[in-house]
């Protein structure tokens, strides 16, 4: 799903005539991004992550002691537990706290929107945007009754509905695939800081006004 289209047309042509004996893997977070052509011409495989309390409890018995540091790495990698047995936990934390006083902001309308975007640009973008990225997907997975993922990260935009979570997930993703690209930083986070502001802020007034 990281592919651009001329990528993915690219690849067409080798599934659709593929070597004798041949077997392509195709390993996506995201299927529906793919084309509906790439998709008609594979065979789905899913194979989910572990629950955020299977993987804890495997952290927990490869390296006892660390059970909030895992926490804080599962906030911003997601259910990750190989990539956050390697990961440096302490400043996944940090990058985990920086995104919930960012949301925080949002929410008071205190957001410095420039200053935000610049600093983030400028320092483990890509993390930040996985911080997001689970501070989202926990608000909707506890709209829908599921587990919750993200305790920090869900809290901070609690006062989101639903719909507009999912509206700012596809920007956050698509942001995350243009990182791959010779894309102004700084200006297409900017962009995407003062859509998240703007909903955020109206949801809040929204719960506000309602009680």
């Amino acid at each position: 799903d990281a592919m651009n289209r001329q990528a993915c047309n690219a690849l067409l042509k080798t599934l659709e005539e593929p070597r004798n004996g041949a077997h392509i893997v195709l390993l996506t977070r995201q299927p529906s991004r793919l084309p509906a052509t790439v998709r008609s011409r594979c065979q789905l495989l899913r194979i989910p992550a572990p629950d955020r309390a299977t993987a804890l409890a495997w952290l927990d018995a490869q390296s006892p002691g660390q059970r909030s540091g895992w926490e804080a790495a599962l906030d911003v990698l997601g259910n990750a537990p190989l990539e956050a047995l390697d990961a440096d936990t302490g400043h996944l934390r940090a990058i985990r706290d920086d995104t919930t006083h960012l949301l925080q902001e949002a929410v008071g309308g205190r957001l410095d929107i420039v200053r935000r975007a610049e600093q983030w640009a400028k320092e483990d973008l890509p993390l930040r945007l996985r911080a997001l990225e689970q501070a989202l997907v926990s608000r909707v997975l506890v709209g829908h009754g599921t587990e919750l993922a993200s305790v920090p990260l869900s809290g901070a935009v609690g006062a989101l509905k639903i719909a507009t979570a999912l509206g700012l997930l596809d920007e956050v993703r698509e942001l995350q695939r243009l990182l791959a690209t010779p894309v102004n930083r700084p200006l297409a986070l900017e962009g995407a800081l003062w859509r998240l502001n703007a909903a955020v802020a109206a949801d809040a007034a929204t719960l506000k006004n309602g009680r």
